[in-house]
Formats: C-alpha cells, sequence, structure tokens
C-alpha cells in the first residue's frame, strides 16, 4: 500500500481522517483512467458528508465529474471544504508523480463540488449514487428508502 502524508493545521483531519482520504487515493491511476473515460457517468450524487463522503466527493470531481454532496447537517459543508482543500493538495502531487499516463492523453479539469441539505436536488440527474451514511441500520434503512423514492 502507497504511504502519503498530509498535512493539515485543522482540527476536523485527524490520522483516521488522513487514513480515510489515503484509502480513496491509493490506486489513483487505475481510478482516474476509469473515472475519466465512462461515457455513462457524469453526474455523481454523494450521499453523505462525513471523511469517508467528502473524499469520494473530491476524488469525483478531481476527475471532472459533476458532484453533488447532500448532507442533513449544515455544517458539514465545513468538513468538505476542509477535505477537499487537503487533497487537491494529494491529487496535485500525485498528477504531477504519474508517469502511467500517456502523455497524449487529454487532461481533465476538475470540477466544482456543490454542497446541498435537500436529498432530492443531491439526487437530480446523478448517473452514479455513492451512499456514505451512517453505519446504523435504521438510519441507513431510513436513507435508502428515502433514495428509492425520489
Amino acid at each position: 500500500m502507497a504511504s502519503l502524508k498530509i498535512e493539515s493545521n485543522s482540527r476536523i483531519l485527524t490520522k483516521e481522517l488522513n487514513a480515510d482520504i489515503l484509502s480513496v487515493l491509493t490506486d489513483f491511476p487505475s481510478a482516474h483512467a476509469a473515472m475519466s473515460t465512462s461515457p455513462k457517468i457524469r453526474t455523481v450524487a454523494v450521499i453523505g458528508c462525513g471523511s469517508i463522503g467528502a473524499s469520494w466527493a473530491a476524488l469525483f470531481a478531481h476527475h471532472g465529474l459533476k458532484t453533488t454532496v447532500y448532507d442533513p447537517n449544515p455544517l458539514a459543508e465545513r468538513t468538505l471544504r476542509t477535505i477537499e482543500a487537503e487533497a487537491s493538495k494529494v491529487f496535485a502531487s500525485l498528477d504531477q508523480n504519474n508517469t502511467s499516463t500517456p502523455a497524449d492523453e487529454p487532461s481533465i479539469t476538475p470540477s466544482p463540488i456543490t454542497f446541498t441539505t435537500s436529498l432530492s436536488t443531491g439526487l437530480l440527474n446523478a448517473d452514479f449514487i455513492q451512499e456514505n451514511g451512517p453505519e446504523n441500520l435504521s438510519i441507513k434503512s431510513t436513507l435508502l428508502t428515502q433514495i428509492d423514492a425520489l
């Protein structure tokens, strides 16, 4: 497994959070190729904006996918923006050190991430849904029922 060091003065980012970001980014070249060449997935809904959801959102947006993040807690946007900023530094380093991408492959322009506290807005036009709700059976069941209803 690759080892990355992510530094931050933010109290939100902890060793565990850095591990979450690392786990999402471990196979960066393969993920980049898969996401940037998929003709069917252009818009992603990320449901839940803890450290894992925010890390997924940053990864999807970095690969040029239109990304909307939903969390019922408006304060979750702060977590999203902190992780987005930290992840962008990691992506820049990985892009710079990636020698496996052919020189003639077009570069991908990262997309901005939209945050919403409305589930229906978060799911609007989504080609792919990345669910990251709390690992609580009752909450997860309710959340998946709400997603299915939309």
